[in-house]
C-alpha cells in the first residue's frame, strides 16, 4: 500500500464513521432513512476491518 492510497482509506473511515455516527442521531430522532445511511456506513467499515491483516507477534519457542 503506498502513501496515497493509505491515505484515501483514512478518509474514507473517518467520512463512514462520521456518516453513521450522524445517522444514527438522526435515526434516534424518527428519520428512518438515515438508519440506512448508519447501516451502510457500518457495512464500509466492516469491509475496511476485514481487510487487515493483523498479527499478534509470536514469542520464540523457549525449550
Amino acid at each position: 500500500m503506498n502513501r496515497r492510497q493509505g491515505f484515501s482509506e483514512l478518509i474514507l473511515f473517518f467520512a463512514a464513521a462520521a456518516a453513521g455516527v450522524y445517522g444514527l442521531g438522526r435515526a434516534f430522532r424518527g428519520d428512518v432513512l438515515w438508519l440506512g445511511v448508519s447501516a451502510a456506513a457500518l457495512i464500509v467499515l466492516a469491509k475496511q476491518m476485514s481487510r487487515i491483516q493483523d498479527h499478534w507477534p509470536r514469542r520464540r519457542d523457549e525449550q
